[in-house]
Order: C-alpha cells, then sequence, then structure tokens
C-alpha cells in the first residue's frame, strides 16, 4: 500500500512563496486547515506578515455600505489586482456586539495597520453611549474601549471626532477624541482626549491645544499625526499637525506654492505618501504629492483631466483613494470605482461583485493594508474587553 502524498508535505519555504501570492480571502481559509498553517501564516513570529505587508499581490480597499448618519450595515475586503482588470470581493463581520440593532449604529472611523478603528452610538433614555472598538478583520478578534457617556443638554450642540492611528514614536496604537460643544451664543468648548491602546485604563483629557472646529473637515491622518489645513489663516497656506505620539501640536508643513482654491483642497494619503487634492468640478484635478515628508520642496504636481473619465461623471465629486501597482490611479465617484490611466489617459470602471447594494448605500472606499498580527499582543498591560476574541 502506498502511503498519500499531499499538500502537508510541501516544504515550509515553498509554502510560504505560495501563501505570499494568494489574495487575503484565501489566505483567511489556508489558516484554517490545520494548526501547523495557522502558526505559520497567524502566530507570533512577523516574518510572514511582514514580507506580505511590504510587497501586497493585490491592492486592498476597504468598502463599507454606509445609510444614514454614517452608520455601516455592511463591510468588504475587495482586492484588485495589478492591472485593474479583476476586483475580488469579501464580506466579513466585525465581531461587535448588537451590531445592527435598532438602538445601536456602528461607523467606521479609520483604519491604520490592519486595524479598523469603529464607534457604536446607543442611544439610553437621555443619554447616548458611544463604546469604540478595535478590531482586526484577517483574525477576528475585536476589543472595546472604555465608553464615553454624552449627555442631552438643551440648547447645547455637541460634536465628537475621532482620529485613530499608529504613532512610530511610541509604537502604540492611539485613538483621540476631540469634543467641540457649544451653547447658542457662547464661545465653544473644545476637550481633546487620548486612549494608547494596550497601555491606557481609561481616556486621558489633554491639556486643551490650540484646535479649531474647522480642523476635521479638510485632514488626514498620516505617520502617526492629524494634518489638516489651516483654513483660518488661508492666505498663510500650512498645514497643521497633531502628533498623536507626543500628543502634542507638531510641525508646520508649507502648501505647494501658487495654489488653485484651498476651498476645494483636502488631504490624503495615496502610495505611503502626504498628498493635497484639489478637487475642483472644473475641467480637472489636481494631485500633489509630498515626495520627501516633510521637505517642502519635494511637491509634485499631477494634473487629472475630467475628459478622460465617462461623460456623466462632468460634475462629479471625483476622489483618489489608492494607487496600483502599475502606478494607475483608483478613483471613487458617485458609488462607483474607476480606474485611472494617467499615461494613456484613460479610465475605466471597476465592476463590484452583485451583492454590493449600489443603489441602497452610500458606498465608502478606503486604502486598507492586511494585518496577520494577533490583537490580542497590543492589549498587554491595558485595559480593554476582548469581544468574541476567537479567531474564525
Amino acid at each position: 500500500m502506498v502511503s498519500p502524498s499531499g499538500i502537508m508535505d510541501v516544504p515550509t519555504a515553498i509554502l510560504l512563496e505560495i501563501f505570499l501570492k494568494l489574495p487575503v480571502y484565501a489566505i483567511t481559509r489556508c489558516k484554517s486547515v490545520c494548526k501547523s498553517w495557522f502558526n505559520l501564516l497567524v502566530s507570533t513570529d512577523p516574518y510572514f506578515a511582514n514580507v506580505y505587508t511590504r510587497n501586497p499581490p493585490f491592492t486592498t480597499l476597504l468598502l463599507s455600505e454606509e445609510c444614514s448618519g454614517n452608520s455601516s450595515t455592511s463591510f468588504f475586503l475587495l482586492e484588485i489586482s495589478e492591472d485593474g482588470n479583476n476586483c475580488m470581493r469579501t464580506r466579513f463581520e466585525p465581531r461587535v456586539p448588537d451590531w445592527l440593532d435598532a438602538k445601536s449604529d456602528l461607523c467606521l472611523i479609520s483604519s491604520s495597520k490592519g486595524l479598523l478603528c469603529l464607534c457604536e452610538h446607543k442611544y439610553i433614555a437621555w443619554f447616548m453611549v458611544e463604546t469604540i472598538y478595535i478590531s482586526n478583520p484577517i483574525t477576528g478578534e475585536c476589543i472595546a474601549l472604555p465608553p464615553h457617556r454624552v449627555p442631552y443638554r438643551h440648547g447645547a450642540t455637541t460634536i465628537i471626532v475621532y482620529k485613530f492611528d499608529f504613532s512610530p514614536s511610541t509604537n502604540n496604537f492611539k485613538v483621540m477624541r476631540v469634543v467641540y460643544t457649544s451653547v447658542r451664543t457662547a464661545n465653544e468648548k473644545v476637550q481633546v482626549e487620548i486612549f494608547t491602546v494596550g497601555v491606557d485604563d481609561g481616556w486621558r483629557c489633554l491639556k486643551q491645544p490650540s484646535i479649531p472646529f474647522s480642523f476635521w473637515n479638510t485632514g488626514t491622518i498620516f505617520n502617526g499625526a492629524y494634518h489638516w489645513i489651516d483654513t483660518a489663516n488661508i492666505n498663510c497656506q500650512l498645514i497643521c499637525t497633531f502628533d498623536l505620539g507626543k500628543e502634542k501640536e507638531g510641525r508646520v508643513i508649507n502648501l505647494p506654492p501658487l495654489l488653485e482654491n484651498l476651498w476645494w483642497a483636502e488631504l490624503t494619503s495615496l502610495n505611503n505618501r502626504l498628498c493635497l487634492v484639489i478637487k475642483s468640478v472644473s475641467s480637472h484635478i489636481t494631485i500633489w504629492t509630498m515626495n520627501e515628508y516633510g521637505v517642502d520642496s519635494s511637491w509634485t504636481k499631477d494634473v487629472i483631466l475630467r475628459s478622460w473619465f465617462p461623460s456623466h461623471l462632468s460634475f462629479a465629486e471625483l476622489f483618489p483613494v489608492a494607487i496600483l501597482q502599475n502606478a494607475d490611479i483608483l478613483f471613487k465617484a458617485n458609488n462607483r470605482l474607476f480606474c485611472c490611466d494617467p499615461k494613456k489617459k484613460k479610465t475605466a470602471s471597476i465592476k463590484l461583485q452583485a451583492d454590493v447594494e449600489v443603489g441602497s448605500f452610500k458606498l465608502r472606499f478606503d486604502d486598507y493594508a492586511p494585518s496577520f498580527s494577533l490583537l490580542h499582543e497590543l492589549m498587554i498591560g491595558g485595559e480593554g474587553r476582548s469581544v468574541n476574541a476567537k479567531s474564525k
């Protein structure tokens, strides 16, 4: 009798080469095959995770369906091939208690190094309770931060903004909460709180930094700091920053010279570079890229003509979300995704799967870098409740 020989006999080095070419949805299935594969793909040894993150075989986006109030009802991972011709879609569900409960709304804040920051709003009597969840959709783990109760105040307006990122200077993930409160004609009050994941036992209130109310409209998280355009001094043309690691205002960056109307400007990050997008409804979209962070002379300009896009998008808001491995740019517009080739000056629509309800919801596209690291390693020494942390 001949003993069977199969995939389990393949050397580890060859297995790794195979896994490194697979999309994320296939890897999530492979890690469930056996314990040895799980340890190879999701373990304390960071080799596979580091190599896959540095050289991903696909460009990955996070797609969320948003209904009223930015509450998300469905989440997907979109994996797009190098040429943009192939798009794979995988649905996932954050393991958040009471998700889709009639009294509970779940909103995506942002993602950083593969981790999602989600905010759950639950209304109890005269209070709104907000709970932040940090989730890794690849490993199926989720932790809850201490909840925040927002009381109802007659005649007062309260706006709460969250920011989330990894701080390279402290090697920690941090969540910043900015609470704006105004009472009719009185001056607005700003309160800033920080939670360091895996370190803090509760939210820490910072001494009030000079953060303007409008800072969250045009900004983006990049390199462990929140960046926003200083619209209070529009003639200065500056980018202000708040360093999450140092928990204070950071460097000031000069905007590119001779800019167009800044009221159409918005900061983002593309291909791990800080970018400024001028998204006017004129004949073109301008993308300024800071090729060397903090160096004013490193800004470069790319102009994308609207004539390259389908005619029905003539007055649509076009915004870049990612850059493919072949340098094509992914744009979102009217709940659709488009692949733009600046060299050939043409654009093609990327077909989404049928179960993505394009007409029923507002679709949100976010650049996403998958992570195979175990989430519980972040919790050593700090506060946080593990929620259904067993891996899928």
